[in-house]
Order: C-alpha cells, then sequence, then structure tokens
C-alpha cells in the first residue's frame, strides 16, 4: 500500500500541517519492549481517535481496530447515554440540541485514557476543547465517507439516528458544515472501504506502512 494515496497534500487540505501527521504516528506504537518499559514507568501508550460523519462505522471500525491492536475501546456515544441516563435521541428530543452538545463537549473534555480506540461521535468536532484534550494523548483519524454513502444508511427523520444538528438540516447540509472541522482535526485521513473490518485494516496497513511497529 502506498502512503502516499492517503496523504493530507493528496487530499488537498492544506491546513494540516505534514509534521503534525509524523511527529504523531511516531509515538502511537511502539515494539513490545518499548510498551513493556513505558508500562513499568507508568506511562501508557497513544490513543487512536476516531473522527467522521455518522454512518461511517466509527463504533464497528473501532472495534475491530482495537481487537487488531490489543486496545480496549470506548464509545464517546456510550459515555453520553450513561452521562444523561437517556439514549441520544432522547436528549436531544426532551433536552434540545445545545443541552446535547454541552454534554457531549464535557465528556469529550474529561475523557482520560491510554491504550485505546475511541470512536466519538460524528459532532464531537464542533467542541475545540474537546478535541484538544483527545489529541493530548492521541492520533486522530479522519474515516472519510462519500456523502452518498452515508445518506443511504441515513433514517428520515436524523434524530432517530441521535445526530446532533438543528432541524430541518439535511444530512448533505451537516456533511459541508462538518467537513473542515473534520480536516482541522484529523492527523490521518482514511477513505472508508466497504466493510468496516476492511477498513480497520487499511487504518493497520498504514500505520504499518510509515514504519510503526504493531
Amino acid at each position: 500500500m502506498d502512503f502516499a494515496e492517503y496523504s493530507i497534500d493528496k487530499c488537498g487540505y492544506d491546513d494540516i500541517i505534514r509534521e503534525n501527521v509524523w511527529y504523531w504516528l511516531s509515538l502511537l506504537l511502539r515494539p513490545l519492549s518499548a510498551e513493556k518499559q513505558k508500562k513499568e514507568n507508568g506511562i501508557g501508550m497513544k490513543n487512536i481517535v476516531l473522527i467522521g460523519m455518522p454512518g461511517t462505522g466509527k463504533s464497528v471500525v473501532g472495534r475491530a481496530l482495537a481487537d487488531r491492536l490489543g486496545y480496549t475501546f470506548v464509545d464517546v456515544d456510550d459515555l453520553i447515554v450513561a452521562d444523561a441516563g437517556k439514549t441520544l435521541p432522547q436528549i436531544l428530543r426532551t433536552e434540545g440540541l445545545d443541552a446535547f452538545l454541552k454534554i457531549e463537549a464535557r465528556v469529550g473534555s474529561s475523557l482520560k485514557r491510554e491504550n485505546t480506540v475511541i470512536a466519538t461521535g460524528g459532532s464531537l468536532v464542533l467542541s475545540d476543547e474537546a478535541m484538544e484534550n483527545l489529541k493530548e494523548n492521541g492520533v486522530v483519524v479522519w474515516l472519510e465517507t462519500p456523502i452518498g454513502t452515508i445518506s443511504d444508511r441515513m433514517p428520515e427523520d436524523l434524530t432517530d439516528r441521535g445526530i446532533a444538528a438543528p432541524g430541518g438540516m439535511t444530512i448533505r447540509e451537516i456533511y459541508e458544515h462538518r467537513l473542515p472541522l473534520y480536516a482541522k482535526h484529523a492527523d490521518l485521513i482514511v477513505a472508508s472501504k466497504e466493510g468496516e473490518g476492511n477498513t480497520a485494516q487499511q487504518v493497520e496497513d498504514i500505520m504499518r506502512t510509515v514504519g510503526i511497529e504493531l
């Protein structure tokens, strides 16, 4: 696999600094001996943070990737549900969009993990504070999926899917609004393949290509 196919410049996102990609990827994973040494010193390994639109398969891909790497897995949406005591659609319908985004930002800003694949909700990128917190100990991978594919996976009522967006906003409008935010926060961009397991393999292959030992 040619890493250049997925390079930042190739994707056209000039505002993402190339050096940032190499720096985080070089620190993300280490050989087993180095991992053992870090654990003995009380220092954890870097997390992998998955971002992207709803319907890109972040949760399924995240679980598959965590299993491959021997990491734990956490879904930020599950943490939001636990925090609020309600499902995502229930939060949106009973408390409103602003309240939902505040809960999501609070959960993301306080999340501290090591050796973990973290699947974020599609709207977490709206919170700079939450994303900066996750980037402190993680590399951010954007699973980019064509809007046509995403649209096919969405219900007629987006609230049923727990999508945090103003009422009446279409999935395409949500996509266009969030696209620059995904680009802003991403350290690495991966074009999702058909089948979440294939995408997890693709993420791992890219990491191997740049010399990271798994």
